[in-house]
């Protein structure tokens, strides 16, 4: 990965599986900005997840351990 980018196109395509959830959720009924909160909320449990098993696997991704270090002990 180069900074925020991925040099296969994961990220193109995974912007591209975030809007359609987006557009899904509006059609759906829900104000943008309650997507906004609910996707935002939602991601800030995955990285919850994410820290938990990096705590309990002894690993975590480096693009990760920038947003969330790890203490040693």
């Amino acid at each position: 990965m180069t900074g925020r980018r991925m040099m296969d196109g994961s990220r193109e395509r995974l912007v591209e599986a975030f809007q359609a959830l987006t557009d899904e959720a509006v059609r759906a009924g829900w104000a943008e900005g309650d997507v906004a909160i609910a996707l935002t909320e939602l991601a800030g449990e995955y990285l919850i997840e994410l820290s938990g098993r990096a705590i309990t696997e002894g690993a975590l991704h480096p693009r990760l351990a920038e947003v969330v270090p790890l203490r040693k002990h």
